[in-house]
């Protein structure tokens, strides 16, 4: 059924199939009570496409308004692998993982790494505003050490508290 109503909306119930390319000016507006599926069969490089090519102040933004649980918006991939890649902006925040009123958990079943290129003093930052800062091996066994490697440089540890043992070694091996 295909209807052009009155103030030239067109309604169609039922399916529609478009065989080619369908091209349209304007917002498109897809709004349905029920799942909306984007469904490629294409066998290549990219498969789905979102492309924003309108100007410097344009976005893509994936926005869910009442999902209140941790995977309320979720990337998946199957049997590969999920890539976040910023190639244009030479910034410190290039990525930013931001959880304004919440953690941000990461969890590895194999080698989590943090590698950076730069070459400066401060290549790679771990701090914490408020609070402390934890490195643990809980589940570690002898050889699996905490290693701390300055190759061609120092290591500097340096504690500000006024207390006796600000910096303290302590071995319990038996």
């Amino acid at each position: 059924n295909f209807t052009v109503d009155n103030s030239g909306n067109v309604v169609i119930l039922g399916n529609l199939s478009v065989a080619g390319t369908f091209t349209f000016t304007g917002d498109l507006n897809l709004t349905s009570p029920a799942l909306i599926d984007l469904t490629s069969t294409l066998n290549a490089s990219p498969s789905i496409l979102l492309h924003a090519n309108g100007g410097v102040a344009e976005q893509i933004l994936l926005h869910s308004d009442q999902g209140t649980g941790v995977a309320s918006v979720s990337l998946l991939s199957d049997v590969g692998g999920i890539t976040l890649r910023s190639t244009g902006l030479a910034s410190a925040d290039a990525i930013n993982l931001e959880a304004v009123v919440g953690g941000i958990d990461m969890d590895s079943a194999l080698l989590l790494s943090l590698t950076s290129s730069r070459n400066n003093a401060q290549a790679i930052v771990v701090e914490a505003t408020a609070g402390g800062i934890d490195i643990l091996a809980s589940g570690a066994a002898a050889g699996e050490d905490i290693d701390i490697i300055a190759t061609g440089s120092s290591v500097n540890i340096t504690s500000t508290e006024n207390a006796a043992q600000a910096i303290y070694l302590h071995a319990n091996g038996g």
